[in-house]
């Protein structure tokens, strides 16, 4: 049937149009327009716009039910991007904010002792004299011959094993031994 409507190329496939959009190209420009406006905490409630407080405005102004998917295509397709910057009072006085802000004096400053130089690491962080950790042990390398040898003690080894751990490992061998006599 699209060949014979429309030749070869009603062979091709198109997208299907779908579903028409539920905001108009008004709804869009005063959307658009309350977005870039921002919220004011005492009209609408919130500090910063999300998209559930974005489709109750909606439904206020235009009584139009949206999706949240819905609206964020929609915002998408505006160039809006899901950014939130940090919340700021509307009533926000930095002088009253430079005012309470404790600013050490220059004298503090020149009272504090100066930091050692670190010395830089493979890694690129800096790192501290003394805090790095010998890899290979004293015994290896050039200097063996002359490495401490381990201390000896007198006399002969002393057991590693305490009396009642033996005493269960001999019932365990009386235990499982084969050749021990049984009783009839």
């Amino acid at each position: 049937m699209k060949f014979n409507a429309h030749g070869p190329e009603g062979l091709v496939n198109r997208k299907p149009p779908g579903q028409p959009s539920k905001l108009t190209d008004t709804h869009r420009a005063a959307l658009q327009a309350i977005v870039e406006q921002g919220p004011i905490p005492a009209i609408h409630g919130v500090v910063r716009w999300r998209l559930i407080d974005l489709i109750q405005w909606v439904w206020e102004e235009f009584r139009i039910s949206i999706a949240k998917q819905t609206l964020s295509r929609e915002l998408r397709a505006m160039n809006f991007r899901k950014l939130s910057a940090r919340p700021r009072h509307h009533a926000k006085n930095e002088a009253a904010v430079a005012a309470f802000k404790k600013i050490s004096p220059p004298v503090w400053r020149s009272l504090r002792k100066p930091r050692p130089a670190a010395s830089p690491s493979r890694s690129g962080s800096p790192m501290r004299r003394g805090s790095g950790r010998r890899t290979r042990s004293p015994a290896a390398g050039p200097n063996a011959a002359r490495a401490r040898q381990p201390r000896r003690t007198k006399g002969q080894p002393r057991p590693t094993s305490s009396g009642p751990s033996v005493r269960l490992r001999a019932r365990a061998r009386a235990w499982f031994c084969p050749a021990a006599p049984q009783r009839a």
